[in-house]
């Protein structure tokens, strides 16, 4: 894994989360985090310098009509597709490692040119077996462009 993608939007449920959960991915596996930030907030407010103390934040303005939590999930994607060639693990914010062994384990079976999903588990048995988590996917910047944008959009 060359980088991990977290997002959020205003909601301080999930925007007070980045300081910890961004500082537990550097210490246990010394990668960028980078956080795709839904808000109209603007790149000199100082809520955006501190937040950056911890990792790279990407600012994506609100779109009218789109709840900004439903953004905020898509937001990680279109920002991990702008790093083509790294690997990257797309995450919920609100999740810290506590130790590098289970996303190791996870990560062994990351294949290049797929991408890795983990958690179908949990559906096993209920009406959503087949499905998996949006958090802990994992591929290549270009993996995800190619599935959430596949003709470039900005």
């Amino acid at each position: 894994m060359d980088r991990v993608i977290l997002s959020t939007d205003d909601n301080d449920t999930y925007l007070n989360f980045f300081p910890i959960v961004a500082t537990a991915w550097k210490k246990f596996f010394d990668v960028p985090v980078s956080l795709a930030y839904v808000t109209n907030r603007s790149e000199d407010d100082p809520l955006i310098s501190k937040m950056r103390k911890y990792g790279d934040v990407h600012l994506f303005p609100r779109v009218d009509g789109v709840p900004p939590g439903n953004q905020a999930k898509m937001a990680r994607f279109f920002l991990a597709a702008t790093y083509p060639d790294e690997v990257c693990m797309v995450n919920d914010i609100d999740t810290a490692p506590l130790s590098t062994s289970y996303f190791d384990r996870v990560l062994s079976e990351y294949e290049s040119g797929k991408v890795l999903a983990v958690g179908a588990e949990v559906y096993k048995g209920t009406p959503h077996e087949g499905k998996f988590p949006i958090g802990e996917i994992t591929a290549t910047g270009k993996v995800f462009g190619d599935l959430v944008n596949p003709n470039g959009f900005e």
